[in-house]
């Protein structure tokens, strides 16, 4: 099931699981319980990174997509002089930073700073500086830009997942050999590639790399390429992260995912199905290398070991 549909209404989707969303949770229990309070809208990642979409893949939208949070604005210009932003203390300017977030929420835009508003527009003005070759890459002709795609994953009577199934409407009730699934790649052109956008502080390669570790992006690129290539009954295997960095100069740089960080995402964001699907999670056990050990053994690094001739010089 793919539906055009606004960035909230997709977070409040709780019945769907987004395997790349949960990337950093340590057991089935921590993502059971995220569950159960979707991610809100106006998480200042959120915030940025999808004014950030907006703005490089749907320009058109975004003057009518966003809020500006304006100091000259504020009833009282009580400026901090070390922030040079507005105080909150005066009541005048808590109404009136209250009444631009219930705007926002109450339109379905996004609230921005002038700060961050500054911070992305230089950030977007200076991509075509560095890579003038990648506007025509962007290209919305033809393209699927922010659209969710729902749907199943599939496991065998052993808990083994099959793969995945399409569902008739957003209601669908899953059967015991199911879990609902969804994701929202940022931009993809058909039989083409895939694109998912990034801000970081260095779009050095070696950090780059650094950041698809930390943040797991080699789960999310992987589940987008398998799911929504289900969907769209198609086999592309091309997945590209614009990386644009967060500080001067602003530099952007499109990397391509290689085939062994697909490889090792699909093989993460399969097991970590199948631990959902069985609620595999019995307490400090989920830690334990024996389900029946009464213990868990901790796990002494090697840097932080001694041999019997070692001597610690206090």
């Amino acid at each position: 099931m793919i539906i055009k549909e606004p960035f909230n209404v997709y977070l409040a989707q709780g019945r769907f699981l987004s395997p790349s969303a949960y990337k950093n949770c340590n057991t089935p229990s921590e993502v059971w319980d995220k569950q159960k309070d979707p991610p809100s809208q106006d998480n200042p990642v959120f915030v940025f990174g999808h004014a950030l979409h907006t703005d490089r893949l749907e320009a058109k939208l975004f003057d009518s997509s966003v809020i500006i949070d304006r100091n000259e604005d504020y009833p009282v210009q009580d400026y901090n002089e070390v922030s040079g932003t507005i105080s909150m203390r005066p009541k005048q300017n808590r109404n009136h930073r209250a009444r631009l977030q219930m705007k926002a929420f109450m339109e379905g835009k996004e609230l921005l700073t002038k700060e961050q508003y500054d911070l992305l527009k230089k950030m977007v003005t200076a991509f075509p500086k560095y890579n003038p070759e990648l506007v025509d890459l962007l290209d919305p002709e033809g393209a699927i830009i922010e659209t969710s795609f729902y749907g199943k994953a599939i496991f065998s009577d052993k808990g083994i997942f099959e793969g995945f199934g399409d569902i008739p409407d957003l209601d669908y009730q899953p059967a015991d050999n199911e879990l609902l699934v969804k994701t929202r790649p940022d931009f993809l052109k058909p039989d083409r590639f895939y694109l998912d956008i990034k801000s970081i502080e260095s779009a050095l390669p070696k950090l780059m790399a650094k950041e698809c570790i930390n943040y797991g992006y080699d789960i999310q690129a992987a589940f987008i390429l398998d799911f929504c290539n289900f969907l769209l009954q198609q086999n592309e295997d091309t997945f590209f992260f614009l990386a644009f960095e967060k500080k001067k100069p602003y530099q952007s740089v499109l990397y391509l995912a290689p085939q062994r960080m697909i490889v090792t995402g699909r093989v993460k964001y399969q097991a970590r199905l199948e631990r959902l699907h069985k609620h595999e999670d019995n307490g400090y056990r989920v830690y334990a290398t024996n389900p029946g050990d009464l213990f868990v053994e901790i796990p002494w690094p090697a840097y932080a070991t001694l041999d019997e001739d070692s001597v610690i010089n206090w």
